[in-house]
């Protein structure tokens, strides 16, 4: 895996505004390019999430692949979540679906010690 974008490629529109969505809400983010075992193909998978309350996590891991795209592209090829209400992986929803759980579920900032909320 690498966290660099292979040369000829660059991070899709989509990605870029899911990563700055789950930064501005504080959620941690992951970014990963590997190359495809027997193509040399690259794909990349972009991980946002967050652990709530009580140990709720949202875990949201989306993939874009470069197979059958001209050399330089990527398109959205799978996406899977652990969620609070299904923490098992699944298929996961779509990226407009992933934004407003994201905004509905900001992190909560930690106050200041000796500061009370």
């Amino acid at each position: 895996m690498a966290t660099t974008t292979p040369t000829g490629y660059t991070i899709p529109a989509a990605a870029t505004r899911l990563l700055g969505t789950a930064t501005t809400a504080g959620w941690r983010t992951l970014t990963n390019w590997t190359p495809a075992s027997n193509t040399n193909l690259p794909f990349l998978t972009i991980q946002v999430g967050r652990r709530g309350p009580n140990g709720r996590v949202w875990h949201y891991q989306i993939t874009w692949g470069s197979y059958g795209c001209v050399p330089g592209r990527v398109r959205l090829s799978s996406s899977l979540a652990r969620t609070p209400n299904s923490p098992q992986w699944h298929n996961g929803p779509s990226l407009k679906a992933i934004h407003a759980v994201i905004t509905q579920h900001p992190v909560s900032p930690t106050p200041a010690l000796g500061v009370s909320a």
